[in-house]
């Protein structure tokens, strides 16, 4: 029999209650050093990193910006985070100095954590914004960490939030702000929906630890039910060559995956030639899939070959979850499809044909604070019922499953990552000689979602235009927001009030 020692929605209360249930369980497997940590041990490291913290003169309520990679130094920074009452932002380790220095002066940060192999330019950013700089050897003996602990059942502070970097509607990049408490607490509703995961289960946590899906989705859930959590670098071309032997060297039993790692797994899948990318038994119970499309197809035939129940799920990292296929509804599954709404999630859609996609509103007890802009207020964008419109299109179907249908904005999720086109544009357009620049979204086999980026120039530019503004936008933009192609043009189609037609743009046409 299975108990939860964590029901009661106060993180850092809930963190003592597993640590004295399950002191000797496996909590945190550092994949790259072959460390593990107990509770206890989790324990201890969060004390010290909260004496750590306190040594850097870094309060209650202050800002933690950290472009650590996936790490347990990074995971266990977190979790101290939040449960000493500081707030924790992080970054992509490969953003710009010119982002990370945005991010920085949006956060209000007080000290940021580089790595030891971090670029000068972004060590001269945190300098420059007058930001305590801290480097840290990601090694796993944490040297650089307070050795003072205090009683593993310190009383925890409340009031943390997590700062995620996301995308501007206007061409501004943000910071989302979600209540650290809140969020364990949707951990905690989405877990008790899903039975089989209360045993304690083994995740493989290969998603970004700069975005939700690295700190939630695999840094909160697993420990809910006193799980534990291997900890290895984000998934790569280099990663998936070995990503079935990790698997079993370190007895992982569940997956949350994104569809280009699950599209990737099945291009290397070859029977009978290659026990690493083909093996003949997984150990995996559970894996779960999101953040961007699948279609029914793909997932019948990851489960065929690999035999693990493939769950999807949908939600934004302003509501955490909104919903979720459960084992066994594979026969309920059609193009589009995101499992049935999860029950405390109230979900709308515009008065219109009940056969018509339509825009998408969802209330949830689990929505996030709001957005904090450059001038420092936090500004929510639900409505008078408490509504967020999501920004999608969708239906339901005959068998009570929400099945997406686009987007009514220009935003995308190129493999798992959300990208705004608007952003690309307003960024674009500061280049010296480029004139206008529109971004186009368009398919892709292994990212599902990309963009071509068509731009006007002024003739200024000396040398091949294409090759000088890619280069410039290397410099400005993290990678994965990077354009599948740039196209330069002598003049956009536009409509007699002369507004750019985006749907007659196409790379075939230039």
């Amino acid at each position: 029999m299975v108990t939860n020692v964590s029901s009661g929605g106060v993180f850092g209360a809930d963190l003592n209650q597993l640590v004295a249930h399950y002191p000797q369980r496996h909590a945190l497997i550092d994949a790259v050093h072959e460390q593990r940590h107990s509770y206890q041990g989790l324990a201890i490291l969060i004390q010290r990193l909260q004496a750590t913290l306190e040594s850097w003169q870094i309060g209650a309520g202050e800002v933690v910006v950290s472009l650590l990679p996936n790490s347990v130094e990074q995971l266990s920074l977190f979790l101290a985070a939040l449960y000493s009452g500081r707030h924790f932002a992080p970054l992509s380790p490969q953003c710009t100095a010119i982002e990370l220095a945005h991010w920085l002066k949006v956060t209000q940060a007080k000290v940021c954590l580089l790595t030891t192999l971090s670029s000068p330019a972004q060590q001269q950013a945190v300098r420059e914004a007058g930001v305590t700089l801290q480097l840290v050897a990601l090694d796993g003996q944490f040297e650089w960490a307070q050795t003072e602990q205090r009683s593993v059942k310190a009383e925890p502070q409340g009031g943390s939030r997590l700062y995620l970097h996301t995308s501007g509607t206007k061409g501004e990049p943000k910071a989302l702000v979600i209540d650290a408490n809140t969020l364990w607490q949707a951990g905690q509703a989405f877990v008790a929906l899903h039975p089989a995961l209360h045993g304690g289960m083994r995740f493989f946590n290969i998603m970004p630890m700069s975005y939700l899906g690295g700190l939630f989705n695999l840094g909160l859930i697993p420990l809910v039910h006193g799980g534990s959590i291997v900890v290895a670098p984000p998934f790569s071309g280099r990663t998936l060559m070995t990503f079935w032997h990790d698997v079993k060297r370190f007895g992982v039993e569940a997956l949350w995956l994104v569809p280009t790692v699950a599209r990737g797994l099945l291009a290397l899948y070859r029977p009978g030639k290659d026990e690493r990318t083909t093996p003949r038994q997984t150990g995996i119970q559970y894996a779960f899939v999101g953040t961007a499309a699948i279609t029914p197809e793909e997932k019948q035939r990851f489960e065929a070959c690999f035999g693990i129940p493939l769950l999807e799920n949908y939600g934004l990292s302003e509501t955490t979850f909104l919903t979720s296929e459960q084992p066994g509804q594979a026969q309920l599954r059609s193009l589009g499809s995101v499992g049935s709404v999860l029950p405390y999630v109230t979900l709308k859609l515009d008065h219109g044909p009940a056969e018509q996609p339509r825009p998408i509103r969802v209330r949830t007890p689990y929505a996030f604070v709001g957005y904090l802009g450059q001038d420092g207020e936090i500004r929510s964008p639900l409505d008078d019922e408490g509504y967020l419109h999501t920004d999608d299109l969708g239906l339901l179907d005959a068998n009570g499953q929400l099945v997406l249908r686009g987007r009514t904005g220009d935003f995308i999720k190129k493999g798992g990552y959300f990208v705004s086109l608007v952003e690309i544009e307003a960024l674009a357009t500061t280049c010296p000689g480029v004139l206008e620049a529109v971004a186009v979204a368009t398919v892709s086999e292994l990212y599902g979602d990309d963009y071509n980026l068509f731009i006007r120039c002024d003739g200024s530019m000396t040398e091949a235009p294409e090759a000088h503004f890619r280069q410039w936008m290397a410099e400005r933009l993290v990678r994965y927001k990077w354009p599948c192609r740039i196209q330069v043009v002598e003049a956009f189609p536009r409509t007699e009030s002369g507004k750019i037609q985006k749907r007659k743009l196409s790379v075939s046409e230039y």
